[in-house]
Order: C-alpha cells, then sequence, then structure tokens
C-alpha cells in the first residue's frame, strides 16, 4: 500500500523528508527519477520534478509531496 503523500520534517539541518519506513535525506535518501524509478539527472528534459525513495522505490513529486508510482526494480534507482 502506497502512503499518499509525504510530510516535511524539520531538524537542526533543516526541512526534510522522512519515508514512513525510516529513510531520510541524512540516510539512504533520494534520487531524481522519471515516473517509473528510473534514474535521472535533475537537468535532463525528461526529468519532471521526480524522486524516488532509494529503500522502499516510492516515487515523490517534489512539488505536491504525493506518491506517484512505486518501482520494485532498485538497479533503476542509481546511475
Amino acid at each position: 500500500m502506497l502512503h499518499s503523500k509525504y510530510e516535511s520534517q524539520k531538524n537542526n539541518y533543516g526541512e526534510h523528508w522522512e519515508c514512513p519506513y525510516g529513510n531520510h535525506t541524512m540516510a539512504s535518501g533520494y534520487d531524481t527519477s522519471n515516473i517509473n524509478g528510473r534514474a535521472v539527472e535533475p537537468s535532463d528534459d525528461i526529468w519532471n520534478g521526480l524522486y524516488a525513495c532509494l529503500e522502499c522505490g516510492r516515487i515523490i513529486d517534489q512539488d505536491s509531496l504525493e506518491v506517484v508510482s512505486r518501482t520494485s526494480d532498485f538497479s533503476l534507482l542509481r546511475l
């Protein structure tokens, strides 16, 4: 089951995302991706502001924080 929306957390380092499974920007973190979870450079024309959680494969829209997809193929998540 996908959680429908991420929440932004604050700590001493500023604002960050935290996955329901415990991942956050100071742990494994997130990489820029496309809707299918394939890692893309943020400067690529195909990047639409999506990030993939490197722990669970959720694909998150950076503006709305909505979970828009999920990948189970973790080999796609690294450039």
